[in-house]
């Protein structure tokens, strides 16, 4: 749907409402996201309060909506009544029908008439036999001969009531009871003369639902990395005469009951929702307020404000200060979480090119059970108080200057965003979130706009070695290591690498654990994916640190080795191209995995990472001839391949006897079985101290070999561009290892 002026005016951020109208997963997505599967799970089905929740804050627009509606409905019904006694007028039973609409609601009347008859169709179409196979299931995918294509139909009905509030909401205007600004039509997303190959309805309901709704999931998903200042989603699903409307919140979704088009109670229940969202606010409609698009602004391009507040401590008056963007560093990647973004601002307009800030928007979770404040600029905070006077470590952490909550204008008053005012009206949330800015002097670009791979060791190396003094002194680990989270300067010497994002931070030895876990599955260590609420060890964030380096090797670590890739991936599809993948499929890559669920990203980590020839592979095979290469290998062997607890794999009470497993160490077959097995990572953690010390001599060493690199390009004058590409094609592969444990794969 068209959305209003808060929304991005890029790829897929003019969609205001989320819409399932087909059978599932989209043709030729392969991988479907395994948070589709997941937050299914989290709908909070039959609730009819998602209703009401579309209505109006203000009492006086509340009641004009409700008015507005009536007529609407009347108007809807009076028209059905007089084409239905129309001779010429019959209903659908069978068959397929093809429409295009003109999304152009200022129509002669017979346009309004014929999209009555359009919504006529829809309510009258008969109920086809359920299709049964012989074990007694549905058969919808497979029998399309009394398919049912409802998207015209679905159209139709939205023209038919834009049309009408345009009409009636200039009879509000000229009476002076609304304002313009307070207007919007929600229309179909234009898609002129398409054909809906892809919108097939069976009627079984109860077949399709779960279809529709994993569609509308991953539909629904793709508003938050291009709409910067969406908080919340509402989707809706259509299946043959039944529409469900669902608020997206940050941990629950809440599902309507089926509104029955057949029925005067569901049309005029779906006409009150529609004329609802035309007229709600901003913030009713899953927009953050205080985040707004600039579209004409005088520097002509598009542009973010940002308000930041503040609560005076002498008479608490609430204090709004305004910052301007045009880059977000790192968006809202999943579903459901707490949205957590960054953007890259300054105090006006005209200085956007050269930053002094960042900000950091996302929905925390309150308290956490800490008796500690679990907050970044906590953290931050303390890193400060221990480092600013070092001369070392000084300036290798982020430095907070200011946070607190958002604060909504509702009416005469500001209130603190949070889940419990943004979803009032709503059955609780499952988790209470509040929704929080900080604001960060900026300290330097993430290392995903690197130019040169050595850059990016450099980065890595300083980052790694000041978080270990952070645990050293301050007993801090990170919790979410990711490109957004190493930032580097360029020095006279070359580069100096920063520490940022300690969102999900957490303190080691005194029971406290972090609020949350980290979104970034693709980063996350094995043990966090397999238990998120776990303790946590240094060794995480190292984990973490060599899964970073193998996707910047694979992807690129800037926008043109990512475009390169993307245009080798291409070619790969091309017909003729035979090189095998350890998929099966030359389209995707194995690294792929850890960005799915966490089941599957564990799974994948733990089976290719047990063994060196099985990690060359899988993924050092996929990477760039560049220092990030040999890093990876390097770290890896420090981090798996101790002597005593190496590999990833679980070992059983029979793999002890086996002879693919002789040589299994004698501290591995000496631990206590849990659950049966006995998990190398779970041993690792006894050699913490000694697998920690190597690592910082490798990254120190690297580093020193970067940093060489780099001075000799400086003193030579030469621009060394991207990376040089590896000869991908060239690199064989005979399928997964084996799962031995040969000493030859040590």
């Amino acid at each position: 749907m068209d959305s209003p002026q808060y929304a991005q005016p890029v790829k897929r951020g003019n969609i205001l409402v989320g819409e399932s109208l087909g059978l599932g997963i989209p043709k030729g997505d392969y991988y479907d996201s395994g948070e589709t599967n997941l937050v299914q799970k989290t709908f909070r089905r039959d609730c009819d309060a998602v209703f009401k929740f579309a209505s109006p804050r203000d009492p006086t627009l509340s009641t004009i909506t409700s008015e507005l509606a009536r007529k609407v409905s009347a108007d809807l019904e009076t028209r059905m009544s007089a084409i239905a006694q129309r001779s010429e007028f019959c209903t659908y039973s069978t068959g397929q029908a093809y429409y295009t609409y003109p999304h152009d609601i200022n129509r002669a009347a017979n346009s309004v008439d014929a999209w009555t008859k359009d919504i006529l169709e829809w309510a009258t179409y008969e109920n086809p036999t359920e299709c049964v196979d012989s074990q007694g299931r549905d058969d919808y995918a497979t029998d399309y001969t009394k398919a049912y294509i409802v998207a015209p139909y679905y159209e139709a009905f939205l023209l038919f009531v834009a049309h009408q509030v345009k009409e009636h909401t200039s009879e509000y205007i000229a009476a002076g009871r609304i304002k313009p600004e307070d207007c919007r039509l929600i229309l179909p997303i234009a898609n002129e003369g398409a054909k809906y190959d892809d919108d097939y309805i069976h009627p079984s309901d109860r077949a399709f639902i779960d279809s529709a709704e994993r569609h509308l999931v991953k539909k629904t998903k793709t508003l938050y990395p291009d709409q910067h200042n969406r908080s919340f989603a509402w989707g809706l699903t259509v299946a043959f005469r039944w529409i469900r409307a669902y608020v997206f919140g940050p941990d629950d979704i809440w599902a309507s009951s089926k509104i029955d088009i057949s029925e005067v109670e569901g049309r005029r229940t779906f006409i009150s929702l529609l004329v609802d969202w035309s007229l709600s606010s901003v913030d009713r409609l899953g927009f953050d307020p205080t985040i707004r698009y600039v579209l004409d602004g005088s520097i002509g391009v598009p542009y973010l404000e940002i308000d930041v507040h503040n609560v005076d401590a002498t008479t608490g008056r609430v204090e709004k200060h305004t910052y301007y963007s045009k880059r977000c560093i790192g968006g809202a990647e999943r579903l459901t979480g707490r949205h957590g973004r960054c953007f890259a601002v300054s105090t006006s307009a005209e200085s956007m090119d050269t930053p002094a800030f960042f900000i950091k928007n996302a929905w925390t979770i309150s308290g956490g059970g800490s008796t500690k404040d679990m907050h970044e600029n906590s953290f931050l905070n303390v890193l400060h108080a221990e480092f600013d006077k070092s001369s070392e470590f000084g300036g290798s952490f982020t430095q907070p200057v200011s946070a607190g909550p958002v604060y909504i204008n509702q009416g005469d008053t500001h209130v603190a965003d949070s889940t419990d005012t943004a979803f009032g009206g709503l059955p609780d949330s499952s988790k209470v979130r509040q929704h929080r800015r900080t604001l960060v002097k900026w300290a330097g670009n993430p290392i995903s706009a690197a130019e040169d791979p050595n850059q990016v060791v450099v980065a890595i190396a300083d980052a790694m070695i000041a978080l270990n003094e952070a645990y050293t002194k301050c007993k801090i680990v990170h919790g979410n290591i990711s490109d957004q989270a190493i930032l580097f300067q360029k020095t006279a010497d070359g580069v100096k690498g920063i520490l940022a994002e300690f969102g999900y931070a957490s303190y080691i030895g005194d029971g406290t654990h972090a609020v949350e876990a980290s979104e970034l599955i693709r980063f996350k260590s094995i043990r966090s994916l397999e238990n998120p609420r776990g303790d946590r060890t240094r060794l995480d964030d190292w984990e973490s640190i060599l899964y970073l380096i193998c996707w910047l090797g694979t992807f690129g670590i800037n926008s043109a080795q990512r475009r390169e890739f993307a245009a080798d991936q291409d070619r790969r599809r091309a017909p003729g191209f035979t090189k095998r993948y350890p998929t099966g499929r030359a389209s995707l890559l194995l690294i792929l995995n850890w960005n799915s669920d966490t089941s599957s990203a564990s799974e994948c980590k733990r089976c290719y990472m047990d063994d060196i020839r099985s990690f060359r592979h899988s993924y050092l095979s996929e990477m760039r001839d560049s220092p990030l290469r040999q890093l990876a290998e390097d770290i890896y062997m420090a981090l798996f391949r101790h002597p005593d607890c190496y590999g990833t794999y679980k070992v059983s009470d029979e793999d002890l006897n086996s002879k693919w497993c002789s040589d299994i160490p004698d501290a591995l077959r000496a631990m206590p079985a849990i659950n049966g097995k006995r998990d190398p990572l779970v041993l690792r953690e006894t050699y913490e101290k000694e697998i920690v010390e190597k690592l910082l001599q490798i990254v120190v060493r690297h580093r020193d070999t970067a940093l060489a690199a780099l001075a000799a390009s400086i003193i030579a004058g030469v621009d060394k561009g991207p990376a040089k590409k590896s000869k991908r094609d060239d690199v064989p592969y005979d399928g997964p290892a084996r799962r031995t444990r040969s000493k030859a794969n040590r």
